[in-house]
Formats: structure tokens, sequence, C-alpha cells
């Protein structure tokens, strides 16, 4: 059973891929069109083009002649993409973060080929039949090593975050296509390529928003994408966990009796939830201040008197050691990534 269930879902992502071809074509490119030594210079930008900005690396063979094609169009909300290339590993750096005002997730839907991911200090492998999650917001690597062809959806950062507020925890999980809430996702976005030509171009935006219902369904109901999600309890209670804390993150007395009181747990349950995330209860809760921190200092068009205030804000009541945590997670001290962000917002 689980055999032909993973052949179906193989199956449907190849489909998937035919519709986009024969369908979306709004966008098209092949790499054949330029000359040798060109074409992984246009790989490059083609790749940032219809995503966001990113660094590539490539073999030294395939530097001089690159085989790659991209297809796609837009859906509504949403931009569904087929690509396929040669082996490529694709970076997502601080400098591209700072430099550019973009916010989006990716749904990467391998077709064939193993892609290996990994953002925030988590990794993944996913094959056909799955598919994996990647955040704009923070740096990453993406990868694969043969050569290999694959669906992307890109989808606004805020309308995902509208439906699950916590997506960016659910970046590199691996959703298995076998689950129901997966399937079900896969099943609409077919029908909706399918169908796009004939709808009127309200309803494809409509349509697309009930696509993303139905991706932050399938976030929320899968096993993958929570660790320690061994029972129905055991992932409600992280939910409700991760929710309290990040509405409480500017909270200087937020601490695990405070989460384990909200939570009706005890604190020793707490921390056994926590054990297989790789995190500790207050490592995780310093990890998520110190991201809204950086996404403040990183926007010019955000006013900031000072780094104190603001450190203080997201409920640092230490500067010095706010300062030391903020230099090591993003390699440079926050006056310098604020001082960096309003240079370029001049230029």
């Amino acid at each position: 059973m689980a055999g032909r269930m993973a052949h179906r879902n193989c199956t449907r992502q190849m489909l998937i891929g035919q519709l986009i071809m024969q369908i979306m074509k709004a966008t098209h490119f092949d790499t054949s069109a330029f000359r040798a030594g060109q074409q992984f210079e246009h790989w490059n930008s083609v790749v940032a083009d219809a995503y966001f900005s990113l660094s590539l690396q490539t073999g030294e063979r395939h530097h001089e002649r690159f085989c790659g094609s991209l297809d796609g169009g837009e859906l509504g909300h949403v931009t569904v993409t087929r690509l396929q290339s040669d082996p490529v590993s694709y970076h997502r750096e601080r400098f591209h973060i700072s430099g550019e005002n973009t916010d989006y997730f990716l749904v990467t839907i391998p077709e064939w080929g193993q892609v290996h991911f990994e953002q925030n200090g988590k990794i993944v492998d996913c094959g056909p039949g799955d598919f994996i999650l990647e955040g704009s917001a923070d740096p990453y690597c993406f990868s694969y090593q043969q050569q290999a062809r694959m669906n992307v959806i890109r989808v606004p950062g805020a309308m995902l975050r509208d439906r699950i507020q916590n997506a960016d925890d659910f970046c590199a999980s691996r959703f298995l296509g076998r689950q129901a809430g997966c399937s079900l996702f896969m099943e609409y976005l077919q029908s909706l390529i399918k169908l796009s030509p004939d709808l009127p171009e309200g309803s494809r935006f409509k349509l697309s928003e009930q696509l993303i219902d139905l991706l932050a369904m399938s976030m929320e109901t899968s096993g993958e994408a929570l660790p320690c999600a061994d029972s129905a309890s055991q992932d409600a209670h992280l939910h409700r966990i991760y929710n309290f804390i990040n509405r409480q993150l500017d909270n200087p007395d937020l601490n695990t009796a405070l989460i384990a009181e909200h939570c009706g747990i005890s604190t020793r349950y707490l921390h056994q939830l926590f054990k297989p995330t790789g995190h500790t209860v207050a490592g995780w809760i310093k990890e998520r201040r110190l991201k809204q921190c950086y996404d403040a200092l990183s926007d010019p068009r955000r006013s900031i008197r000072s780094i104190a205030e603001l450190a203080y804000r997201w409920g640092f009541s230490d500067q010095a050691h706010f300062s030391r945590s903020f230099k090591a997670r993003y390699d440079m001290p926050p006056g310098q990534v604020r001082a960096q962000a309003l240079d370029q917002h001049k230029s």
C-alpha cells in the first residue's frame, strides 16, 4: 500500500510539471539558447528573477557548459515554475536579505533527483513524493548533486504567516506526500493549474488563496513539520507553546514557568517536548528575539531611536549580553547591520 501511494505521489508531481509546461507559458528559459561559457551566468540571473536573489555554485565542468530550463508563470497570488538543471548549490546570504525588500516562501516539490536543504541549523533531504519549505527571510543553502527536476511554488510570506503565525519554524521540514493534508494540497495545485486558462483573473486570485489555506493546513497537520509530534496531544501542546512564546517575546519575564503555567503542563514536560528539536526552551526564545531585532535593524524604513531600546523592546535586559549574542548569531554587531541597511537605502 505504501509503495503504491509513493508511486501515485511521484506520478502526480510529474503531471503537475507537465501541466506547468503546457499551460504556464509566461516564462520560458533554456540555457541552450546561449553560447558555452555564458550559460551558467544567465542561469543565475533567471533564477533570481523567478524567485529572489541567490548566489549559485556548480562544478567546474558545468561552468563551461551548463544545462538548465525554467518554465512557469503567475497563478493569482502565487508563482508556479518547473525547474530542471545540472547540479547546483543555491545560497541565500545575509547581504541578499538586507539588500532587497522581498518576503516569500518556496514550496519545492521534486519530480526526480534528491535535493538537500539547510536553514537555521536544520538539515533535510527530500526526493519525489514529498516537498519542503524554504524561507527568503533567513540564509540558507539548497543543492542537488545530480541533475534534478522540480516544481517550485513561490508564496507571499505575509499571506502564509496570516494563516500560520510561526510559518518560518516549518522551513527545512520535509512534508510527506502520503499524508492526507499534503496530498490534498498537491491535488488542488494540479487541478488549479489545469483549469486556470478557463478562469477569470479574479477567480484565479481567490482560488490561489485557497491553495495557501491548504498549504497552511498541510503544515499544521504534518507530523514531519513539528519535532516531537509523537501524538496528537504533543502536537497540540507544541502549537500552543510556540504561539504563546511568539506573543510574549517582548515580555522580559517570559520563562519556562510562565510558559508551562499558561499551557497547562509541567516544566519537566515542557523540556521533554523541546528535547528532540535541538533547542532548549530558553535558546529558542533567544533565537526568536534576535530574529525580531535583526529584522528591525535591517529594515531602513523602521524608526529605531537606539539599539539599547530595541533590545529592551524584545526582552533583552542586558545590552552587553544582547550585543554578544547578536554578533554570535549574525556574524556582525547590531550597529553594523543598521549602518549597512541605511547606507544601502541612501544609495
